[in-house]
């Protein structure tokens, strides 16, 4: 299970659950059995109803019952009036390509979650983007929420939420939201007051912030409905068995050049920014002549990489390590077990990139 570095689940689909989550999905299936629960409620679901439920099978129960009523009360509901009028509104994506909701005003309960199943259904992207970032402007009004409407949203939308980024607060936001930290401990984690409203582009590119929060975008006019998000080639999965070659080709030789590395931390801070010497490819006209051309195209050869998507086997890795579930200690021998994903079949005669890897 993929985990943020507060330790909480921020992947539920197409991942491996461990042998306890999988264990507690399979009780939970069986308790809904014997309850005559006839809907076909996906994995990560059944994962994310335990997860509310602390693990309690019961509990769990109720909640897809619960879970259940709320999607199919979704069909028939109908907001459009309420949201054209931008109290909640979608702007853009931040820095991790997660969808950006804007809550500028107070609205019912109701129509927020609506909203936010809109958005889940349409801007998220299985395993790959399955959380949104929240802008809570309070420069209009201070919402009051309860204890059970929260309750509700948790329920309803567990794991989608990345972070609230609240602005324009009173001075004792801070002392209003730690009220609600003792019964939603992972609030602490996902709560970011912003004081200076450029501190806003540490999570969101300036081009996709509008320019009344300090970006270069036009201030929406036009809140609903919502576009369905085309799913970009960077989100397409390998197909099976398939190699991804870079190649130098041998009849072209190199100049060298310097090339930008950038890897960035949740919020955006570059943690790697750093050139690398590569060679980019010379023509014939790079050369004074002929002869010099040929001199260096013979000293090339082609020099090629390929990447090997592996099929998912069993690779012979064992760890050895404590495994402390809800107070339990106890020691455990591991082995990274084949990935299958919701709604595909086990690979056989999988082989990855190398005998020796120990990555997959």
């Amino acid at each position: 299970m993929y985990q943020d570095h507060q330790g909480e689940i921020n992947k539920y689909i197409n991942v491996d659950y461990d042998e306890y989550e999988t264990q507690q999905i399979n009780a939970l299936k069986q308790a809904l059995e014997l309850k005559l629960f006839s809907e076909n409620l996906k994995p990560s679901t059944l994962l994310k109803m335990l997860v509310v439920a602390e693990y309690d099978v019961d509990k769990a129960v109720e909640n897809c019952i619960q879970h259940t009523l709320f999607l199919k009360n979704y069909k028939k509901q109908n907001f459009t009036t309420e949201l054209q009028k931008g109290t909640i509104y979608t702007c853009g994506f931040d820095k991790q390509q997660r969808p950006v909701i804007i809550i500028q005003d107070f609205i019912s309960i109701y129509i927020i979650a609506y909203y936010l199943e809109t958005v889940k259904r349409n801007l998220l992207v299985d395993y790959y983007v399955e959380n949104w970032t929240i802008i809570l402007d309070l420069d209009k009004d201070l919402p009051t929420l309860q204890i059970e409407e929260l309750l509700f949203m948790q329920l309803n939308f567990c794991g989608n939420l990345n972070k609230i980024l609240i602005i324009n607060s009173p001075i004792d936001i801070q002392k209003i939201v730690t009220q609600f930290y003792e019964k939603f401990k992972y609030l602490k984690a996902k709560v970011k007051i912003i004081d200076d409203q450029a501190d806003l582009l540490m999570y969101i590119p300036k081009d996709q912030l509008e320019q009344k929060y300090g970006g270069d975008k036009a201030d929406l006019t036009i809140f609903w409905p919502i576009i369905k998000r085309e799913k970009p080639k960077l989100f397409s999965p390998m197909p099976s068995g398939s190699n991804l070659s870079i190649a130098i080709s041998e009849h072209s030789p190199r100049k060298s050049s310097m090339m930008k590395i950038v890897v960035l931390e949740e919020n955006g801070n570059a943690l790697v920014d750093q050139q690398v010497e590569v060679e980019d490819y010379k023509t014939e006209k790079d050369f004074k002549t002929e002869k010099d051309y040929k001199t260096e195209k013979d000293k090339m050869t082609l020099k090629s990489t390929t990447f090997q998507r592996p099929q998912m086997d069993e690779v012979n890795i064992l760890k050895k390590q404590k495994l402390h579930k809800f107070g339990d200690t106890k020691s455990n021998t591991f082995t990274q077990r084949q990935t299958i994903m919701e709604g595909e079949s086990p690979h056989s005669n999988g082989q990855c990139c190398s005998r020796g890897c120990i990555i997959f």
